[in-house]
């Protein structure tokens, strides 16, 4: 997938949205390439000055950040004079949005958890391309380019207007996560398909266990299960049609059913009580207590949850049950991998050529291995596991990416378009805790969709 504008202009939804996109449109200037005189010789494949300082701010989410002291380590093997500022941070667009408006950002931003929108900066022309990371060589085989070390996905959910404005570290399994000694205590198994995941909901009904716990504050954890549902369904041009803001996409059938998919765990009564109202953390909470069968999430899930995980849990990762077997386009097996964790550069960053090379850093194995030893969940560095002592939480989520991890299985309109993005989140909530019908909610989303289709103002992306 390649992301095109077909429009120059974008509205963002909010206030301070729009007033960020304007005054980076009125402030844009060219990036700082000129190191100071006392920066040093310049290092490296992109000639990063030896002695200038780089300041990064590292986002202290699912996956904290105590990696980036093997990162830091890996950096000043070749450039020991040039100190790493860092900074860990929970609210990105807080912390940075004043000083992308002031013209003083940091030097390199994991713009993840409350991120400023990237087409905002990428519109703005904010966002230093990194192609040239891509050919340079790795870290660890100077016959081997940066590019050539990654997995798939990485390189086309981070490309903009034919530019790579992000470069995502994480490859993160989204799934359906639960606790394999509480299924072998009770003799369950995993279900493949929706009408046998239903069942064994009945059945842990009848053990005061509920099948599935979901943070309602946070509802892009089941907005996952919802878009998995529909690719695996009917294929990824389904997704594709909603990307692309296809004319009746949201009111075809199959998207009327993983609406109704999650309206009928409302109905039958499986979902954990109170769930509507829980941040994510109390909602992981209650899963690991053992309130819930499922839980819908990422692979930063076994390391947030570490010091409250108890002894025996046996956390694993399964992909998300099927509509329908006999039609379904693509296996059970299939899961969603999606590239996360996304770091970007600005253009007016002091020092620029030293953020990308503790871009090329971040990407050797060294750093990409410990990243996953400390947090449990694997990198888009290709054979960055070999050799790690995995956790079994992180092996299955491994074996599932090996057997069907599909980059595929996801939806671009939910950074590209904040207000549809905002409309789906409230519409799943609102089928998930029995206020619309999924009729009524493919309705709503198509109506939301085609309001941005035939807004003018509003930058076009395609997803090819």
């Amino acid at each position: 997938m390649q992301i095109t504008p077909t429009t120059r202009r974008r509205a963002t939804a909010t206030a301070g949205a729009l007033v960020l996109s304007a005054t980076l449109l009125l402030t844009s200037c060219a990036s700082t390439d000129a190191a100071p005189a006392d920066a040093g010789e310049p290092v490296g494949p992109f000639g990063a000055p030896s002695a200038q300082s780089i300041e990064v701010y590292a986002f202290d989410g699912g996956y904290g950040t105590e990696y980036t002291d093997a990162v830091i380590k890996v950096y000043n093997e070749q450039l020991p004079d040039s100190e790493v500022d860092l900074k860990s941070v929970q609210e990105i667009s807080t912390q940075l949005q004043p000083r992308f408006v002031g013209g003083n950002p940091p030097d390199l931003i994991d713009n993840s958890g409350k991120p400023i929108e990237t087409t905002t900066l990428a519109d703005s022309g904010q966002l230093l391309d990194l192609g040239e990371l891509l050919e340079a060589p790795s870290w660890d085989d100077p016959d081997v380019t940066v590019g050539e070390t990654l997995t798939p996905g990485v390189v086309e959910t981070g490309t903009y207007d034919g530019k790579l404005l992000e470069l995502r570290y994480v490859n993160t399994a989204k799934g359906l996560w639960y606790s394999q000694s509480l299924f072998e205590e009770h003799g369950w198994e995993i279900p493949t398909t929706w009408d046998a995941f239903v069942e064994l909901g009945e059945q842990a009904k009848n053990e005061g266990i509920a099948l599935f716990a979901y943070p309602g504050q946070v509802i892009s954890y089941p907005a996952d299960v919802f878009i998995t549902l529909i690719g695996k369904q009917a294929g990824i041009d389904a997704l594709r049609s909603l990307d692309n803001l296809e004319s009746g996409a949201w009111e075809s059938d199959v998207v009327v059913d993983a609406f109704g998919a999650l309206a009928e765990l409302h109905d039958k009564d499986l979902i954990l009580k109170g769930s509507e109202a829980l941040t994510h953390t109390e909602a992981q909470t209650e899963f690991v207590r053992g309130e819930a069968l499922f839980y819908p999430a990422g692979s930063w899930l076994e390391n947030e949850m570490k010091g409250v995980t108890p002894e025996g849990f046996d956390m694993a990762i399964t992909p998300i049950p099927l509509l329908d077997e006999a039609t379904a386009a693509l296996g059970f097996e299939q899961l969603q991998v999606a590239p996360g964790e996304a770091f970007i550069i600005p253009t007016e960053a002091k020092n620029p050529k030293g953020a990308m090379e503790y871009l090329r850093a971040m990407l050797s194995k060294e750093a990409a291995s410990e990243f996953s030893r400390l947090t449990g969940a694997p990198t888009v560095v290709k054979g960055s596991l070999e050799g790690v002592d995995v956790t079994p939480a992180l092996q299955t989520v491994t074996d599932a990416i090996e057997v069907g991890g599909n980059a595929e299985l996801r939806v671009s309109f939910r950074g590209w378009y904040e207000p549809l993005r905002t409309q789906w989140f409230t519409t799943l909530g609102d089928v998930l805790a029995g206020r619309v019908s999924p009729e009524e909610a493919s309705q709503t989303m198509q109506q939301a969709a085609d309001e941005i289709a035939a807004d003018d103002s509003i930058t076009k992306y395609t997803r090819d």
